[in-house]
């Protein structure tokens, strides 16, 4: 069990927001959200156009959640696919 150190001079919400940092490097979703405009995947580093880019492209799966008659949705990708285009990819090391 992983326990977070609480520095008493931390309010609380930094305190929480330390505890999810920690905690979101031991979860491997099984899908994962775009990130908002602006924003990068907290898992990936990845910007949000980039992502859309490499769905379009189907390099990595990925699903689309929509009421019926609506327009608008949620768009997943698949963590483990995303993983392993990274894995693979052929890019240089930075």
């Amino acid at each position: 069990m992983m326990s977070a150190m609480i520095n008493p001079n931390q309010s609380a919400g930094e305190a929480a927001k330390k505890i999810a940092t920690n905690s979101q490097a031991l979860i491997r979703p099984e899908w994962i959200r775009l990130p908002r405009e602006g924003s990068t995947c907290p898992f990936s580093g990845l910007s949000r156009s980039y992502l859309a880019d490499l769905v379009r492209r189907r390099e990595v799966p990925s699903k689309a959640l929509r009421r019926p008659g609506t327009v608008r949705g949620v768009r997943l990708i698949c963590y483990e696919g995303l993983m392993s285009y990274i894995r693979n990819s052929q890019g240089g090391a930075a």
